[in-house]
């Protein structure tokens, strides 16, 4: 069996082009975006904790995240070290 390639490098028809300023994210993005996988962003919305935008037929629909409900997301959930001067 041969190898896997491990870059990062997409064929042609999965690169999606990406507008500067983008306001909603698909989940592959949002787990880039906080550093997980997509399983652990879909966690999140399952149980409510991350809202979500949803385009196209209920059945199929795609989900979305708002960057704005995602930056809400990290500032709720952000700690301060114990016994860090402040």
């Amino acid at each position: 069996m041969a190898e896997q390639c491990k870059c990062k490098a997409k064929s042609p028809r999965s690169v999606k082009v990406e507008r500067v300023g983008q306001r909603l994210l698909g989940i592959p993005q949002v787990a880039d975006y906080l550093g997980c996988t997509k399983w652990a962003v879909r966690d999140l919305v399952w149980s409510d904790r991350l809202p979500v935008v949803k385009w196209g037929r209920e059945k199929n629909a795609k989900q979305f995240v708002d960057v704005r409900d995602l930056d809400a997301f990290i500032k709720a959930n952000k700690s301060v070290p114990t016994g860090a001067s402040q």
